[in-house]
C-alpha cells in the first residue's frame, strides 16, 4: 500500500454519498490484490476522515450566509439539498430519543445514511451540536465496524 492509496481512501471517506462505504470498497480491492495492507491504519484513517464533514456541517450556520450570498447557483443547489435532507429528517424524529435515532440512521451502512446526511439532519433539526457529534461518531464507528467485519469475513472465504 502506498501514499497514493491512502490519499484515495481519505478522499473517498470525505466525499458526499461515497463516504466510508466507498472507502471500504477500495480497501477491499487493495486487500484482494495486495498483501501489504495495514488494516488497523486503514480502518482508523477511514473512520476519522469520514467523521470530518460532520464537524463542518454542524457549524454550517457560520458560513451559510456567505455561501448562498455569493451565487444564485450555489443558493439553488444549497436549497435543493436542504429540501432532500428534510424528507429524510422525518425518519429520525420518529424515535423516542432523537439522538439514538440519529446514531442508528448513521450506523446503517447504506448509501445516503452516512455522516453527511446525518449531520445535515442534525443541522436542519437544530439539534445540540455536541450530542449530535457524539451520536454521529458512534453511528459512523458502528457502520465502519460492520463494513470492516464484512470485508474481513469475505477475505477469509476467498
Amino acid at each position: 500500500m502506498n501514499v497514493y492509496d491512502i490519499l484515495i481512501i481519505l478522499m473517498l471517506s470525505i466525499t458526499p454519498g461515497i463516504e466510508s462505504r466507498g472507502a471500504f470498497l477500495y480497501y477491499a480491492k487493495l486487500k484482494l490484490f495486495s498483501s501489504s495492507v495495514n488494516e488497523p491504519i486503514v480502518f482508523i484513517a477511514i473512520l476519522l476522515a469520514s467523521y470530518i464533514p460532520s464537524i463542518l456541517i454542524l457549524n454550517l450556520n457560520r458560513i451559510e450566509n456567505i455561501i448562498i450570498s455569493k451565487s444564485s447557483l450555489l443558493k439553488k443547489i444549497y436549497m435543493k439539498t436542504l429540501s432532500r435532507i428534510r424528507l429524510k429528517a422525518t425518519g429520525v424524529t420518529k424515535y423516542r430519543s432523537t439522538y439514538i435515532g440519529l446514531t442508528l440512521f448513521v450506523a446503517i451502512p447504506f448509501p445516503g445514511t452516512g455522516v453527511w446526511t446525518g449531520s445535515l439532519i442534525a443541522y436542519i433539526l437544530g439539534l445540540d451540536k455536541t450530542k449530535s457529534l457524539i451520536s454521529i461518531f458512534i453511528g459512523n464507528t458502528i457502520a465502519c465496524s460492520i463494513l470492516y467485519i464484512m470485508i474481513f469475513s469475505l477475505s477469509i472465504l476467498i
